[in-house]
């Protein structure tokens, strides 16, 4: 499936918005789309710093601690994110990594009240992200974007 990704027709003028994005924030920008219970990175217009972030189109998201993935999540039944919370390993530990049940709550809540979302190195060490929903037509969530 990720590889036809290429071939759809409103690519160009989405990568375009994307770059213009990244010119005019300075900064890195992505989109990821749901797929299952994580996130895919399906475009990224990379900023020019020096120091990069090495996640590719394709790669997945760690839900529990990427401001795209608490965003996903706050969309999902309480239940269903909380078991996702359990089960998620995340073999890197950063900093601020949300390691409780009742702190992962707290977020849920935050994120769903405010509409966006933001992880404050609870991925990375040193790199603090931003995320904002993009819905369909139905009001479902269909891709998130995301900066850091």
């Amino acid at each position: 499936m990720m590889k036809s990704l290429g071939h759809e027709p409103q690519i160009t003028r989405r990568r375009a918005v994307l770059k213009k994005l990244s010119n005019d924030l300075d900064e890195t920008v992505s989109l990821s789309v749901p797929n299952g219970e994580s996130l895919v990175f399906y475009n990224r217009f990379e900023s020019h710093w020096p120091l990069q972030n090495n996640v590719k189109v394709g790669d997945h998201l760690p839900l529990i601690c990427s401001a795209s993935g608490k965003l996903c999540l706050s969309t999902f039944e309480r239940k269903q994110a909380f078991e996702i919370f359990k089960v998620t390993k995340i073999s890197r530990k950063a900093r601020n990594l949300i390691k409780s049940q009742k702190e992962f709550s707290t977020e849920l809540d935050s994120i769903h009240g405010r509409g966006y979302s933001f992880d404050n190195e609870e991925w990375f060490d040193g790199m603090i992200g931003a995320s904002v929903p993009i819905y369909n037509g139905e009001g479902k969530l269909c891709s998130c974007l995301r900066t850091h």
